[in-house]
């Protein structure tokens, strides 16, 4: 098996660029999902999460939203 970063830039490497737009838009919540425990966040961080889902709640009612399939397609049996 190949290092996560190979595999990450396989998986790059095989995305549409239509998708591009998409993933940037996903990996920052992605990379950092959890990465801090909540009693760690100073009250500034804590409101510009609150606010971060609040648009993305506002997003997901209007549609405005990728699903892990729209982004990666079949591409994980590619990896």
């Amino acid at each position: 098996m190949s290092m996560p970063k190979e595999k990450f830039h396989r998986i790059i490497d095989l995305l549409p660029e239509d998708r591009y737009e998409k993933l940037v838009k996903a990996l920052p919540k992605i990379i950092f999902e959890g990465e801090k425990d909540s009693d760690d966040l100073t009250s500034d961080e804590l409101t510009e999460i609150l606010a971060e889902a609040n648009k993305a709640k506002e997003e997901v009612a209007k549609g405005e939203y990728a699903t892990y399939d729209e982004v990666f397609g079949d591409l994980s049996n590619d990896v």
